[in-house]
């Protein structure tokens, strides 16, 4: 069996090269998930393959990077928990039993099971758990049409609630935009470099006006919870060995970086910018611009 074949296992969707082990670790625990024996569904054949190809390709890379690699782990509790406390932490924290039960029962357990959960739980709570499911289900641990029925939940639980979704493009948040909104003739300021604002509305019903800001950016591009950009490109390494720069254009943005920076390899390169990058938010005042966040480009030299 070659790298490729370990590599399409665990439905790593990167070039060879570009192999990290942060990169076959989240990789594993996800479908570590999906085929887990003690999950609903589960396949012990499938969950042994993947358990397999984490271990070579942990090898494979061992050559090229340096990294403490943690041995494969059985027990479903500790793969959810590391998932979601490493690679999907909640903008709430979320217990450990809650992890164990709510989560856990809503992944692993029969098909009904998930719909209960979600009706006893709050709706934000609800909305929540729902968003995280959407961000590791790229393999489809859980079934469409089960998701499907979850979203119907949610947005029940949420029918006298007014929930506004907006999708500002990168180049609206790295020049604070604040967006303008009218409802009932009420007016509302929306600073877009937020995540998630609530307000008081006032209607037939007295219900919150929830305002949950999606940036809409490419796929090379990722927002963490503390505003932080990363941007991922490839450089073609005949432009790095004929120019003296690499200049990358961020929209209204210019950043250069000199060639003789680079290191000739395979490795991803981090080049970061403080202060850069989108406003920082601050809950105690949704309007403060002293402080941006950090642009970091991930960059690897192709041929």
């Amino acid at each position: 069996m070659d790298v490729k074949k370990y590599i399409k296992i665990l439905e790593i969707n990167v070039p060879i090269h570009e192999l990290t082990y942060k990169i076959i670790r989240k990789a594993y625990l996800k479908a570590s998930l999906k085929y887990h024996p003690d999950k609903n569904g589960g396949n012990k054949e499938k969950f042994n393959d993947v358990v397999e190809s984490y271990e070579f390709l942990c090898k494979y890379i061992s050559g090229q990077e340096r990294f403490f690699k943690q041995e494969p782990e059985n027990n479903f509790d500790i793969l959810l928990e590391e998932l979601i406390t490493k690679y999907y932490p909640p903008k709430n924290d979320w217990t450990k039993i809650f992890i164990k039960t709510t989560i856990k029962n809503i992944l692993n357990k029969c098909e009904n099971l998930p719909y209960t959960i979600f009706e006893n739980l709050e709706k934000n709570r609800a909305f929540e758990v729902f968003s995280f499911l959407k961000k590791i289900n790229d393999y489809d641990i859980i079934k469409k049409s089960v998701m499907d029925d979850i979203k119907k939940i949610i947005k029940e639980k949420m029918k006298n609630d007014n929930i506004i979704l907006l999708n500002p493009t990168l180049e609206d948040l790295l020049n604070d935009k604040i967006f303008k909104l009218d409802i009932s003739s009420n007016e509302y300021l929306i600073p877009l470099w937020h995540n998630e604002l609530y307000f008081d509305y006032e209607n037939d019903i007295k219900s919150d006006l929830i305002v949950k800001i999606v940036p809409d950016i490419q796929k090379n591009v990722f927002i963490d919870h503390n505003n932080n950009i990363y941007y991922k490109k490839k450089i073609n390494i005949t432009d790095l060995f004929a120019n003296e720069k690499i200049i990358i254009n961020l929209f209204n943005k210019k950043f250069i970086i000199n060639s003789e920076k680079f290191t000739i390899t395979k490795k991803t390169q981090i080049f970061k910018y403080e202060n850069e990058g989108i406003l920082v938010i601050n809950d105690k005042n949704y309007f403060d611009n002293s402080k941006r966040s950090t642009i970091i480009f991930e960059l690897n030299l192709v041929i």
